[in-house]
Order: structure tokens, then C-alpha cells, then sequence
């Protein structure tokens, strides 16, 4: 989801997103598609249409982001879940969900309106990088070889690791340089959020353009 802070990267990431959704509704509802490919268009429309929101009506900016950013957890964790074999694993990703939950829960009780953005973000950054990297290690941990030009799993599981990995350094940046006053340095570096976002929903189109995942052998 985009702040709309500047023009150009906002503008790139808005296009492309409508890019993804137009491609994952041409290609997720084919037939012998994977089930979770197949709830990726609604997550595109939902990510499309909340910016639409947040354009039209600016006042709901933080309520929409919020409600945005907690979406986006649990459906990114479910598509992880997904693909991780461990049981053990997927029931602590949906513990560390539960715990980002509490947590919003608590501060809209103590404190009687909606945390700053950047805590259940980087809270949210943080549930999704631990998730990646296990789907990484236990490829790693395969005698198998992806074959990359079908691995729809490998593209999807590394866009939601890439994209969470910048929005740390992003937001911890930002947030800086916003609190000590310097309102110009913090808007340009979160305007790298835009162009994060496209080479994300690059790296999504390029899971939706891989009809199935092969695998093959190791040999040595």
C-alpha cells in the first residue's frame, strides 16, 4: 500500500499493481492452477482498490493502512504456510500473527486510537522475514533442483522477502529524519517504498507466468 508522499515512484508502483492485477486475473483462474495462486487476484484488487480509497478520501489514511497491514500479514502468511512442509513451523507463524494482533488490539485499548504505521509494519516486516527465510531453508534442505522458469513458489515466497526486507531500513530511516524535523529527507527515502513496490509486483508477475513448479533430481 502507498502514503502518496511522491509522484513518480507512487505513480510507477499504482500502474504496475494494476499491471499485476490484470495479469493475475488472466492467468490465477487456470485450469490446474494451484489453489493458493488462485486467491492471489483478490489480494491484488484489495491492494488496488485500497489506494484508490486512501486517494479519494485522505482522512481514512490511517485506518486504511492498519486494516491494510493486516490483511496483507495473514494473507502473506497464509501463503507461506502454505508451502512450508513443517507443521511445528506453520503453527508458529500463526502464533507470531496472533502476537501482531495482540498487540494492535492493546495499543487501541491503552492508548484509545490507531498505532503509528511504522510499528505494525516493521512488527509485520519482521513475521514475514522469519517466514521467508524458513521456505528457504527448507528448499536449501531439499535434494532438489527448481527449475526457475516454473518455480512459482520461489518467485512469490522471494518478492514477499525482498519487500520486507527494505521496509526496515525504509521505515527506520524515514521515521528519523520525520522526527527530527526534516520533513523533505524523510519523504524522499520513503519514496524508495515505490520503487520497492514495483520490483516486488515484478517478481509476483514472474510467479503468475510460471504455470507450475518442477522439480528435479540433484546429480552429482
Amino acid at each position: 500500500m502507498l502514503l502518496l508522499n511522491s509522484q513518480v515512484p507512487d505513480r510507477l508502483a499504482f500502474i504496475s499493481s494494476v499491471v499485476l492485477l490484470t495479469i493475475s486475473l488472466i492467468f490465477c483462474f487456470r485450469k490446474g492452477t494451484s489453489f493458493y495462486m488462485r486467491t492471489l487476484p483478490y489480494f491484488c484488487f484489495l491492494n488496488v482498490l485500497s489506494d484508490y480509497i486512501v486517494w479519494l478520501f485522505p482522512r481514512t489514511l490511517e485506518v486504511s493502512f492498519l486494516l491494510y497491514t493486516t490483511i496483507e500479514l495473514l494473507y502473506f502468511s497464509f501463503l507461506i504456510i502454505c508451502l512450508i512442509r513443517s507443521a511445528r513451523i506453520k503453527r508458529f507463524i500463526k502464533i507470531l500473527d496472533a502476537v501482531y494482533l495482540l498487540y494492535v488490539v492493546y495499543y487501541l485499548i491503552r492508548h484509545g486510537q490507531i498505532p503509528p504505521f511504522r510499528y505494525p509494519v516493521i512488527i509485520e516486516s519482521l513475521i514475514l522475514i522469519t517466514a521467508s527465510s524458513i521456505y528457504f531453508t527448507e528448499i536449501i534442505s531439499k535434494p532438489l533442483i527448481l527449475h526457475l522458469t516454473a518455480a512459482t513458489e520461489f518467485w512469490l515466497v522471494t518478492g514477499i522477502l525482498f519487500y520486507f526486507c527494505m521496509q526496515i531500513p525504509i521505515l527506520t530511516l524515514s521515521s528519523y529524519y520525520d522526527g527530527i524535523g526534516d520533513r523533505s529527507l524523510s519523504i524522499a527515502i520513503y519514496s524508495a517504498n515505490g520503487y520497492t513496490l514495483f520490483f516486488t509486483y515484478i517478481l509476483f508477475i514472474a510467479a503468475i507466468l510460471c504455470t507450475r513448479t518442477k522439480t528435479y533430481p540433484r546429480t552429482y
